[in-house]
Parts: C-alpha cells; structure tokens; sequence
C-alpha cells in the first residue's frame, strides 16, 4: 500500500512525528502548505497530521475539502497536543474539529506535543499563562 503523511506543524512536534514516521514506514510526507505537489489518486492511505490549538484540530478542513478525492481510502489522522493525557479534553475538541460524517470513516489518534517556551509567540505565553497548564522544555 502506497502512503502519504500530510502535515501541519506549528512548533515543529508534529513535523518531527510526522517525518519520523514516514522514515519508519517508508512513504511519502509532505507539508500541508505544498499538497498541490500530490497526486491523491496515487495513495491508499492517507495520514494527516496536525496539532490542537485553542481547542480545535487545525487545518482539518483539509480533509473535508478533499473528502470526496479520498474517502474511498484508508484515512488516519494523527492530532498532536501539549495535554495528550486529558483524554476526554481532547476527545471533546476532536468532535467539536469535525463531523461524524468523516468522523466515522477515519481513524484517530493523539500523540503528546510539547511546549516549548523559547518559540512560543507572545498570544500563545499569556494563553499558556493564564491556563496554567503543561510543561516546558
């Protein structure tokens, strides 16, 4: 079976997860921001990756815009947060990037993020600031 990883990365998890996995299985990934460089027909899976932000998968809405281009395929998506471990958090925000008309047909797993201080934007220390939540590295 031929495979693509697609990600969106912010801080650089998801991209670290995502090319590390397409090394380990020896398929193709590519960033979200260049799939036009994709053929979809040429793939029977197809993996998606992001991360959560302010309670929501970011980019999903790709897969819905290429819902009818894959949904005959085996369709992964790999959602990264900081707080992987609040399980039913991330499952709330994983219903609420998304309908139960893909939901069904896809499957889905968490993967832990990380904060990382330093690369931080400003918004992002006083979200983190005043949620209190994670840890650093």
């Amino acid at each position: 079976m031929k495979t693509l990883i697609v990600y969106n990365s912010r801080y650089g998890s998801t991209k670290e997860y995502s090319i590390e996995l397409a090394r380990m299985l020896k398929c193709d990934v590519l960033p979200l921001r260049n799939i036009a460089k994709a053929n979809l027909d040429n793939y029977n899976v197809i993996v998606f990756s992001s991360y959560f932000y302010l309670g929501k998968l970011m980019k999903i809405d790709f897969v819905k815009k290429v819902w009818e281009k894959i949904k005959s395929k085996k369709i992964i998506v790999l959602g990264v947060s900081a707080f992987a471990s609040k399980k039913n958090i991330i499952e709330k925000q994983w219903i609420d990037s998304i309908s139960t008309r893909y939901r069904e047909n896809i499957a889905f797993f968490v993967l832990h993020g990380r904060i990382r201080r330093k690369r931080l934007s400003i918004f992002d220390k006083i979200i983190l600031f005043f949620t209190k939540k994670g840890s650093f590295d």
